[in-house]
Parts: structure tokens; sequence; C-alpha cells
């Protein structure tokens, strides 16, 4: 529950929360397998919760939906990209709705700064080859396997 000054009952403030969350998501963006330190569990876990996976698939669909109305609602959508790339994007759709296949927090990261950084090929005039290539990129790191153990 959370109080008039901005804490909850913890006192965890929210820009702690925000920092926080940084912080994990920058070391779990550098991650090269599955693997996720005690630490950061936390937010591996909600990154990959289904109730994530399908806000972001739902996301996505819109925005593709959107490239094939006659007034897109996203005026900075690239459009042409969009529309060439409409399978590799619906892969990418079907398998973050694929909930009983577990997704890395790697990937999931990926998928969420597509969506939401300006600069991503989805909004950028940088051509259907680099869009293409952030999906495939984005499907492969939801499905990184696991890093093996030096013995």
């Amino acid at each position: 529950m959370a109080h008039a000054c901005g804490t909850d009952r913890l006192g965890d403030t929210f820009l702690r929360r925000v920092r926080r969350r940084r912080a994990a998501d920058n070391w779990l963006r550098t991650a090269t397998g599955t693997f996720v330190p005690e630490k950061y569990a936390w937010r591996a876990e909600e990154l990959c919760s289904a109730r994530n996976r399908i806000a972001l698939a739902r996301v996505l669909r819109r925005l593709n939906a959107s490239a094939w109305s006659g007034r897109p609602r996203l005026a900075v959508l690239d459009l042409p990209a969009v529309r060439t790339c409409n399978a590799s994007l619906l892969a990418l759709v079907l398998r973050l709705e694929a909930l009983s296949r577990p997704v890395t927090p790697v990937g999931v990261l990926w998928v969420h700064e597509l969506i939401s950084d300006g600069s991503s090929p989805l909004y950028g005039a940088q051509g259907i080859d680099v869009l293409g290539g952030t999906i495939e990129r984005a499907i492969e790191l939801l499905d990184l396997e696991p890093t093996p153990r030096p013995s």
C-alpha cells in the first residue's frame, strides 16, 4: 500500500524501484545464456511472466494491424518495413504467446526495446533488412539455450 509521501510500506520509493529495475535490466541484457543471479531473479520472473508476454504480443499485434489499416494509428511506424516483415512479426507474436515454452529475460528485453525505443527499426526509416534482422534476433534470444557450466 502506498503512502502519501510516495513510499510503500517497505519504504521502497518509486525512484529506488526504477533504479533497481534498470540495474537488473542492464545485467540481464548482457546475459549470454539462461543463468540469472538470485539478485535479479525477481526481475527475470517479472519479464518472463505470462502477463508481460501477452502484453508485449498484444502491442506487436496492434502495431502490425496499424501498418495494414487505411489510416495507421502511428504515423511514425515504418509502414513498408512492418508490412514486408509481417510473417516475422507474427512469428515473434506467436513465440511470445506460446506460454508453455519458456523464454529468456534478454529476449523479452529485446522485444520491449523494439516496441518502446523510438529509434528502433519499427519506427525509423532503417529499412526492411534491419527490422527483419532485429525481429529474427529477438526470436533467437527468446530461445537461448542454457550456457554450459565449466567443469
